[in-house]
């Protein structure tokens, strides 16, 4: 299994030594204070969408378990 990990690190490592391109009409350059933002926003979303449901479903569970007559902890 530790042989097989290098397959495809090595081919990708080839390929992030070639010389750079000049940048075209719609590349984000990733020094910029753009692609900082761009980049913090797509994590606070994607943080978001993970832990948003599970924080707002807990009242909302708790909330229907009362109204079915279920207390937690249980006394």
């Amino acid at each position: 299994m530790l042989m097989g990990g290098f397959v495809f690190v090595i081919p990708l490592l080839g390929l992030a030594g070639k010389q750079r391109r000049a940048f075209s009409r719609g590349a984000v350059p990733t020094h910029g204070e753009q692609f900082v933002g761009l980049l913090a926003a797509a994590i606070l979303v994607v943080g978001g969408l993970a832990y948003l449901p599970a924080v707002a479903l807990g009242p909302v569970g708790e909330e229907i378990a009362m109204a079915h007559g279920i207390l937690y902890p249980p006394p």
